[in-house]
């Protein structure tokens, strides 16, 4: 086994306009976690297995989070893609303590258009960002964001040059899609 993927729930602060979980998400945030799944990771530890946290917004869940962290130091890799807006310097060191992959999600300059809200605008958030020690985008493309030159240079141009930018190309588009 290579992967775990730890569905913290549906609940998410943003309503995206291309989300396929919009409809999933009137569920309440709970905090627990079940002794089936701390059994498990206990039997997966020290095996070079990665546990990729997926949401909604897995930050909504960060308690959870915190205890896995901080249980399981050092026994796992760790990823998790956020919309970022939920940031706070507590989370940053941990995650920077744990290696954590954190994959923000971010469309570039249309990004107000497509989540409602664009993190980059917060001066906070930016320096929370580039604090992180693995910190990548990824990026929606879809007919507002379709020139992949445009959104690396986006980037460049706000100071995140060096940082990867991972896109997911939109196939079909939904109700809502854009």
């Amino acid at each position: 086994m290579d992967t775990i993927i730890l569905k913290m729930g549906n609940m998410c602060n943003l309503s995206c306009r291309y989300c396929s979980q919009e409809h999933l998400q009137k569920e309440r945030a709970r905090a627990d976690i079940s002794s089936a799944l701390f059994s498990f990771l206990d039997e997966q530890k020290d095996k070079g297995v990665l546990i990729q946290f997926y949401g909604g917004e897995p930050l909504v869940y960060w308690s959870v989070i915190k205890h896995i962290l901080e249980r399981y130091q050092g026994s796992f890799s760790y990823m998790m893609v956020t919309n970022g807006t939920l940031l706070k310097k507590e989370y940053v060191d941990l995650f920077n303590k744990h290696n954590v992959r954190c994959l923000v999600s971010h469309d570039g300059m249309h990004t107000r258009r497509t989540k409602g809200k664009d993190i980059l605008k917060s001066k906070r958030i930016v320096q929370l960002l580039h604090s992180l020690d693995n910190m990548e985008f990824i990026s929606v493309i879809s007919k507002e964001n379709s020139r992949i030159d445009v959104l690396y240079d986006f980037y460049r141009h706000i100071g995140f040059g060096d940082t990867q930018v991972n896109l997911v190309f939109l196939v079909t588009h939904g109700s809502r899609g854009q």
